[in-house]
């Protein structure tokens, strides 16, 4: 209780630090190397243990998030209130989101140590218990197992870490910024079945294009009762000749209407969902 009352008023003070612009100060420091501050975020409602070296974390501290997409959980999380899952969860802005503002169930799914040190402190910072929070320390993939290498982007976009852009390739750059990461992978399937998890309320999926893999094994294996009933993911074209095929056709195929989208992100609802907003 008295760490929760020492996070709200440190929120407070962090509100009143964002009114008169000096977070954007933050910003003009060097970016050779990590820049550590505990910024509140208020359109997250969250303080956040932010690296300002980094471009998302940068956006974070000067309350730039994706509106569209926050506002679009927070609306199904109040309507099928039960079950996220993040994969992709970074560093949980989504999964903390869901944690202080609901009861529900949460299962984040992140293979980078990187960001999974962050979401464990943003967990501390915000006072929220683990209770209701599995976290996968695995990238979701085609089988169970499997060695693959992630390509960890460290020229200030950690966030844009990826299975799916040629590792080799990319540190042929003069810079050398880039290097090789390798984890094991679990299919969504066996991630949700080992957390005890029969049905799924939102699943956002942002992991830098391996989603359309991902969620076709998903649909294939799996009974429609445990398919999430809303679905918040991140869609890049040029990478559907990498992968096999598109998300979002994938989606539209297995029964989903799209209900809004801004420039990479789009939202969907299962047509027989109690949750399907109007357009």
């Amino acid at each position: 209780m008295k760490k929760r009352v020492l996070v709200s008023v440190y929120k407070l003070l962090q509100k009143i630090v964002n009114s008169f612009g000096w977070q954007f100060e933050l910003l003009k420091l060097s970016r050779k190397g990590p820049i550590w501050r505990d910024i509140f975020v208020p359109k997250a409602g969250l303080l956040m243990h932010l690296d300002l070296s980094e471009s998302l974390d940068g956006s974070y501290a000067v309350n730039l998030i994706d509106d569209n997409c926050v506002q679009f959980l927070r609306d199904q999380m109040v309507i099928n209130d039960g079950v996220f899952v993040d994969l992709g969860a970074n560093q949980g802005m989504y999964s903390l989101i869901v944690l202080n503002e609901t009861e529900s169930k949460v299962i984040s799914i992140e293979p980078d140590p990187y960001s999974l040190n962050k979401l464990r402190k943003n967990l501390e910072l915000n006072g929220l218990s683990e209770n209701n929070l599995t976290i996968c320390e695995v990238a979701a993939g085609v089988s169970d197992g499997e060695e693959v290498e992630l390509m960890l982007n460290l020229a200030g976009n950690r966030a844009g870490s990826s299975l799916v852009v040629d590792p080799g390739q990319v540190n042929k750059n003069k810079n050398n910024e880039n290097r090789i990461l390798k984890i094991k992978t679990m299919t969504l399937n066996s991630i949700l079945k080992k957390s005890g998890v029969t049905q799924v309320s939102v699943l956002k999926a942002d992991i830098e294009g391996y989603e359309y893999p991902v969620l076709a094994k998903f649909f294939g294996e799996t009974d429609e009762s445990i398919w999430p009933k809303a679905v918040i993911i991140e869609a890049h074209g040029f990478t559907i000749p990498l992968v096999g095929g598109s998300s979002l056709n994938l989606l539209f195929s297995n029964g989903y209407k799209l209900i809004t989208h801004d420039s990479l992100n789009y939202m969907f609802v299962r047509n027989t969902s109690k949750g399907l907003l109007k357009v």
